[in-house]
């Protein structure tokens, strides 16, 4: 299906022109077989260490749902191209002939432990064998404060490199809320 005016695939349906990213439907699915219908989906996400038995990651913000609305691309997420931007190459490095590990190349979300300090976190997301962390400047879970970075930017920054030295992770993003206090009007 493709968007009259620009010519650019719709990504909110699929090549039938079906809609994509029903909700309702998903969460029907997730919630079958109490709780476990969800274990029927994607392997990738089945097999997912960081999900609960029930299907929803340990803070309970975000379940199995909701992953998949967020990845079969009937939304559209900005952060998705800095993401890339920062991800080392998918490719195989040509001298070795292993093939990297999706860990080498994925970032965890510091939602996974998000009423933990920033340094837990961090750990955590590096004990689990990532290198890239996409870290919270949410309100309710600020692994990076907003508030304090606009009160004294140096010290926050400082705060923050020091937790990610500490732990050897890379950003890869940084999750902000539609009002967040850096959105410029």
């Amino acid at each position: 299906m493709v968007r009259a005016a620009s010519g650019v695939p719709d990504p909110a349906r699929d090549a039938t022109g079906k809609a994509k990213g029903d909700e309702a439907k998903l969460r029907t699915f997730h919630a079958a077989d109490g709780w476990l219908g969800w274990k029927k989906g994607p392997a990738l996400l089945a097999d997912c260490p960081l999900y609960g038995w029930d299907g929803w990651l340990p803070a309970h913000t975000h379940g199995w749902y909701s992953t998949m609305l967020e990845y079969d691309g009937s939304v559209y997420f900005p952060y998705f191209l800095v993401f890339a931007a920062a991800m080392p190459s998918m490719g195989a490095d040509s001298s070795t002939s292993a093939a990297p590990k999706i860990a080498d190349r994925a970032a965890c979300s510091s939602l996974i432990q998000c009423k933990q300090p920033t340094e837990k976190v961090l750990q955590t997301v590096a004990g689990l064998g990532y290198r890239w962390v996409d870290l919270s400047c949410m309100s309710w879970a600020s692994h990076v404060s907003v508030p304090k970075l606009l009160e004294n930017f140096d010290k926050e920054a400082a705060r923050v490199e020091a937790a990610l030295a500490a732990s050897g992770l890379k950003v890869a993003n940084l999750t902000f809320p539609d009002t967040s206090p850096c959105r410029r009007r």
